[in-house]
């Protein structure tokens, strides 16, 4: 089980992250990045998306065989 800390807690003991216990905005109970208190979680989807669409854009917008 993960300790629960607070943001702040984290920024003065100079932690990347920290966990609240408590679910984001979409529902994610995951670790929270200090320094935009964004979920770990969401950041991995955003990033798997993003990725998606450069993917789509160097492809020119084709199918790879």
């Amino acid at each position: 089980m993960k300790k629960i800390t607070t943001r702040a807690e984290a920024i003065m003991n100079r932690e990347q992250k920290y966990f609240t216990g408590k679910p984001c905005i979409h529902g994610h109970v995951a670790e929270r990045v200090t320094l935009s208190s964004s979920c770990v979680t969401c950041m991995s989807v955003a990033n798997y998306k993003h990725r998606a669409k450069v993917r789509e854009a160097l492809s020119g917008g084709k199918d790879s065989q």
